[in-house]
Order: structure tokens, then sequence, then C-alpha cells
């Protein structure tokens, strides 16, 4: 059966990388050089070695300036640990 290597937007793969059959490589995450990818990388993260492993599961921040930056660690943040002032429902 055919599997196909599926490779999202915005992803970075490092010289001589190698994607096996079936894998998927997340949006915006970052594949370091010679890593073997065995097995789905994570959106927004970076993985690397032999099998290639999330070595920043943080989340990768990709912006042209510091508000963008800004914006997006916050986003992150307030997705992470929602505030504790909104009553529950």
């Amino acid at each position: 059966a055919l599997e196909p290597i599926v490779i999202e937007p915005h992803v970075w793969v490092g010289q001589g990388v190698t994607v096996l059959k079936g894998v998927t490589v997340g949006a915006g995450s970052v594949l370091g050089a010679g890593s073997v990818a065995v097995k789905n990388i994570a959106r927004y993260s970076a993985a690397a070695g032999v099998p290639a492993k999330a070595r920043n599961t943080q989340g990768i921040v990709w912006a042209r300036n510091d508000d963008e930056v800004s914006q997006a660690r916050t986003k992150h943040y307030q997705s992470k640990y929602p505030s504790q002032d909104e009553p529950s429902k």
C-alpha cells in the first residue's frame, strides 16, 4: 500500500534529513540536519536525531517583527493557561 509523506506549510528541513513513508511533518516545525523522521512530528516543534525526537514542544514562533512575536506568545500562553477569572460553565 502507498503511504504518503506529508510536509505541511512553513516547515524547515535540514540538510540530509530522511522522512520515512507515512510520516507527517506538522506545519511550522523544524527538522534538524541529518535527522531521520520515523513517526509524525507535531506542529510548531523542533525535532532532531536518529530517530527524530521533539526537542522543543513549547511552540516555535515565526514572526517578522517584535509585535508579531509578542502577539503570538500571548496567544500561545493564553491557550495553554486559560484565565481563572472567567466563571466556569
